[in-house]
């Protein structure tokens, strides 16, 4: 049993030895191996990485997307360009009416008609103003002999008889001194009554008055007549010429003429109508000088100058226009200024009053910025647009795709003024932004 037992465990301790032999014998030959490898890896190695870089930037190449791209310019400025609407107008219209009260006799044209300055329009009955001018003119007729007769002197023949007129007075004079000396000397001797020498006395005084009168006519005639008498007759003679002046005004305030060439808009009254002063009787306007006025913000007014040729646009026609006034003031309700422009001397045959028009107005904006197209943003957030800039661009010609966040200064068409965190020479994708995603590789084709 014993020597049974001793032989099992010879065998046993056999096998464990023949085991770790082979183990050993294993492990020598594994080193062997990894030694040889590692000495054909070092002798390898450059090759193998160059190999590895090339293949990566093989598959780089590959995978890109192509994009039409360009490189940013920055400018200092940029020109905004925008559309106003505005109107039609005549260069001048006007409300007719008569300056006086009256009644409408005729009205001579109807709503329409073209007229020319100084045409007759309408009449008022001028009856009572006509009589009135016939009995001036007949007073002024007589005032203007009276003048000359003055002017000129007495006739001899008033002289003459002026002269007659003295010596009959002076013979009376005397007859009636000789009878109140004769009456003296019986009132003396009580042979008359006292009564009868006052009749004499009264007699001799009228005949010495006479006999001045006489005498002052006489001289009057002979030294010519006076000057202060010729100078009141000038001054009746010119205030009846004032009367019928005025009444001439006021006849010729009878007729209404046209002021300017134009045509007639309203006719608002009929005839036999009573108007007052200032009534209105006829709307006219001139239809061959036209003009567009433009309300436009202060900003844009400020960069238009007067005398500047200007486009007007009205149902598709393109009409030329020149500057004629900014008006100096904003209007309250708009906050604009409007902008006369001065069209051509055809424009009436395209265009008439109260027809819309359409201008574009430059401004130039000292503003730094990149132009590009517009197909190259996309709508970003709270106003502001995405678009996406070629960084990292390798030798082969690609890059990878990253968003910028711009703002919008102007647009102008299919171009866009932009800003933000961009830079001068940096490369957008300048088209067809939706193809790709950020991060993406992408080989820009620059314009």
């Amino acid at each position: 049993m014993i020597q049974g037992s001793t032989e099992s465990t010879s065998r046993g301790l056999l096998a464990i030895v023949l085991i770790l032999g082979i183990c050993f014998h294993l492990q020598a030959q594994s080193s062997n191996q990894s030694s040889a490898q590692n000495s054909e890896q070092t002798s390898n190695g450059s090759t193998k990485s160059s190999n590895v870089k090339s293949s990566n930037a093989k598959s780089s190449t590959e995978r890109a997307i192509a994009v039409s791209a360009m490189k940013l310019r920055q400018t200092a400025s940029f020109e905004s360009k925008r559309q106003f609407s505005g109107q039609i107008e005549s260069q001048r219209k006007s409300s007719l009416g008569f300056d006086r009260i009256g009644r409408v006799e005729t009205i001579e044209v109807e709503e329409g008609d073209e007229i020319v300055k100084g045409q007759p329009l309408a009449r008022l009955d001028a009856a009572s103003l006509l009589a009135q001018k016939k009995k001036l003119l007949a007073d002024l007729k007589s005032a203007e002999a009276q003048l000359r007769e003055a002017e000129s002197g007495p006739r001899a023949e008033t002289i003459a008889a002026s002269r007659a007129s003295l010596a009959e007075q002076v013979s009376q004079f005397a007859l009636a001194k000789e009878m109140l000396d004769r009456r003296e000397r019986l009132l003396a001797k009580k042979l008359i009554t006292k009564e009868e020498w006052e009749q004499a006395k009264a007699s001799f005084d009228r005949t010495k008055s006479a006999v001045d009168g006489a005498t002052s006519r006489l001289e009057e005639l002979l030294e010519g007549t006076r000057q202060e008498r010729i100078d009141t007759q000038i001054a009746i003679v010119e205030s009846l010429q004032a009367a019928v002046d005025q009444i001439e005004v006021e006849i010729d305030k009878s007729v209404l003429r046209s002021p300017y060439d134009g045509k007639v808009l309203t006719r608002d009254l009929d005839e036999g109508s009573i108007v007052a002063p200032g009534r209105s009787l006829l709307t006219i306007a001139e239809f061959k000088n036209l003009e567009a006025r433009v309300g436009v913000p202060p900003a844009f007014a400020r960069s238009v100058k007067k005398g500047r040729s200007i486009q007007v646009e009205c149902d598709g026609e393109m009409l030329t226009g020149t500057v004629q006034a900014i008006i100096p003031e904003v209007d309250p309700t708009t906050r604009t200024q409007s902008i006369l422009v001065r069209l051509g001397e055809t424009a009436f045959e395209k265009v008439v009053a109260g027809d819309s028009v359409r201008v574009a107005i430059s401004q130039e904006k000292r503003e730094k910025g990149f132009w590009v197209p517009t197909e190259s943003l996309t709508a970003g957030s709270r106003g502001l647009w995405n678009c996406f800039i070629v960084e990292g661009i390798t030798e082969q010609g690609v890059g990878t795709a990253v968003v910028r966040t711009v703002e919008v200064l102007h647009t102008a068409g299919d171009r866009s003024m932009i800003i933000g965190p961009i830079e001068e020479g940096e490369v957008i994708v300048n088209s067809a932004p939706h193809r790709i995603i950020a991060g993406q590789i992408v080989q820009p084709l620059l314009d």
